[in-house]
């Protein structure tokens, strides 16, 4: 105080110059450190907020990290203002509480609930429109306001049909807001958005489809922030935005004459979208304005059927047919590895009969995928050893595949082992196999260290594939080519799988082979589907699948029992009782259970 009253002249009454510092101490004194006990309540009183707000609400707020350190940063110096009665003006309160009311409701009880909780003075009208204004920008950045009382319309009878239909609803329900087809779009790098739109009238060498259900790949993610830096995206793709999605199935609505012999309304589908189609890398999910898998509905275009690509598909559950496509791509890659003898120009194809295999960086979906169908093909290796370096995801793998079992029941030798708790991985790796080294390497991870420890621990005539495709046009890493030049080691890659696959992994599924399932653990719906893959990769866990005609935040399998409870909504309970009795896996009933309980405007 001393210092500002020399800097400006002034000679502050002793109660103006208590008030002054209570008031800077509530703003400056957040960045002290404190204890413990302390951090936990600011923690735990952050948490309480996000909670009612999500009651209130009825959505989900888990997924955003940066609400709870927006809030956790805010909370500390507004619990000084409060508990000094410091008060401060909200120029905004007004607006919040006339332009959005149904938030200013929520925020004003979920500050009287956690000011009763945790024995707080009481909490200003200012203060709780700052706090309103942290949870808007994030519902507004989600279409929160937007999305509930939106309805898409479609109709296999045509446009005209479809708008007369929209006016009719319109008319009879004035409080929805009609909109067309449904579908996240990318319009440029990193810019995915939850669009609406019509589908034009389809040719008569198109098919219109309904969308059920997506997988979100990998794949899909490193298209976003590539745009048109990818090379399936088209350069025009802000002027025509692409529909994302390529690991989709659901029902067949309409049908034109080129195509009435063979495919009929109402039959379930799936699809092959490695089209390769004319030499060019076209595909849906990156490639087509009205064609791609995280929409309502699309147009499935004339190339598809003149190439066998669109599949009736007669089993049961959507996900499985949605998880054909990435199952196809490990199965691919499986059928792309080859071995040769010294003298002779011809390649066996395909993986070692009874030999050493390594699935590297392999707890993750796409690994769980490839171990699946490892232990259950026609030809099998001998030995599995997947690693990673994430004990989370290697305690989920082992849960689903028990050493002891698949040794008791398929006469395989499996292996899950953390490297980074090797000292030198490829030497203990290249000693569970005896010294030889493995015959056939998979890794998937777009990683140098993992492509290296690959080429360290092949064996004799040891093929590597490079399965996880990089971002980095430069990306390389050193493999030993004196292996190459004297022990017949080589490296190839592949990308995607092809038709035959695709039936392959429907065949053994139908036949319960394999199960595609171990590598979902997220379901949401469509309005969950464009943040989801713009983070995929800080999202943990597996496969995130998607039901593109329901409105539900991304949740964990392992979480929707709390969401049951927290929202007091015993649908979610039911579907963690059905996980739950299936090893923690989604399974048919649990879709069915979903579709059937969970409307649309949910």
């Amino acid at each position: 105080m001393a210092a500002l009253n020399r800097a400006f002249g002034l000679t502050l009454p002793p109660e103006e110059a208590q008030y002054l510092e209570l008031y800077l101490a509530a703003y400056l004194g957040a960045e002290d450190p404190w204890g413990s006990a302390q951090e936990m309540e600011l923690r735990n009183l952050e948490a309480a907020l996000i909670r009612e707000m999500e009651k209130a609400l009825h959505t989900d707020l888990s997924g955003y990290t940066s609400l709870r350190d927006d809030l956790y940063c805010h909370l500390r110096p507004m619990l000084l203002r409060v508990e000094q009665n410091i008060r401060t003006e909200n120029p905004q309160l007004d607006t919040i509480r006339t332009d959005y009311p149904g938030l200013w409701k929520a925020t004003r009880a979920a500050c009287d609930a956690v000011q009763q909780q945790f024995v707080l003075p009481a909490i200003s009208d200012d203060e709780a429109a700052y706090l309103a204004m942290h949870f808007g920008a994030v519902l507004e950045q989600n279409a929160m306001f937007r999305l509930r009382l939106r309805v898409v319309v479609a109709c296999p009878l045509g446009m005209g049909s479809s708008r007369f239909l929209a006016s009719r609803l319109g008319n009879e329900f004035p409080s929805l807001q009609v909109e067309g087809c449904c579908s996240v779009r990318e319009l440029n790098t990193a810019d995915l958005r939850l669009d609406t739109f019509e589908l034009p009238e389809i040719k008569d060498d198109e098919i219109l489809v309904k969308v059920v259900s997506d997988s979100i790949c990998m794949s899909t993610y490193k298209c976003a922030i590539l745009g048109t830096g990818h090379k399936r995206v088209h350069p025009d793709v802000a002027e025509h935005p692409a529909i994302m999605g390529h690991e989709f199935a659901g029902d067949i609505v309409k049908v034109g004459k080129a195509h009435q012999d063979k495919f009929k309304p109402g039959m379930k589908f799936t699809l092959q979208p490695a089209l390769n189609y004319k030499g060019t890398m076209w595909s849906p999910g990156y490639s087509y304005e009205f064609f791609g898998g995280d929409a309502t509905y699309c147009i499935i275009p004339a190339e598809v059927m003149e190439l066998g690509c669109l599949l009736e598909y007669k089993g049961r559950a959507y996900y499985e047919a949605s998880l054909a496509e990435p199952m196809s791509c490990s199965i691919g890659a499986f059928n792309a590895a080859y071995h040769t003898k010294m003298g002779v120009y011809h390649h066996d194809m395909g993986i070692k009969k009874g030999g050493k295999l390594a699935i590297l960086a392999g707890a993750g979906p796409m690994g769980l995928g490839a171990l699946t169908y490892a232990l259950h093909r026609d030809v099998r290796p001998g030995m599995v050893v997947v690693t990673d370096i994430n004990e989370d995801r290697l305690a989920r793998a082992e849960s689903l595949f028990p050493p002891k079992e698949v040794k008791e029941k398929d006469g395989i030798d499996l292996y899950f082992v953390n490297t980074a708790n090797m000292a030198d991985p490829a030497a203990e790796l290249r000693e569970l196999t005896g010294g030889t080294g493995f015959d056939d390497v998979f890794c998937y991870a777009p990683i140098a260290p993992v492509v290296e420890l690959s080429s360290a621990v092949l064996g004799r005539d040891g093929c590597l594939n490079f399965f996880a495709g990089p971002t980095d046009k430069q990306f390389s890493a050193k493999m030993n080519f004196y292996d190459v030049h004297y022990n017949s080691t080589h490296v190839m890659g592949t990308t995607g799988g092809n038709t035959a696959d695709m039936i392959e992994s429907l065949e053994l599924t139908a036949a319960k082979r394999i199960d595609p399932a171990v590598m979902v653990t997220h379901i949401g719906g469509l309005n969950a589907a464009a943040e989801t893959t713009l983070n995929l990769p800080k999202i943990p866990g597996g496969k995130k699948l998607i039901y593109t005609h329901l409105t539900m935040p991304l949740i964990a399998l392992t979480d929707l029992r709390a969401k049951g409870e927290q929202d007091n909504d015993p649908r979610y309970t039911a579907l963690a009782d059905i996980v739950d009795a299936h090893n923690g896996l989604w399974c048919p009933e649990a879709e069915e259970y979903l579709l059937a309980n969970f409307n649309p405007e949910d």
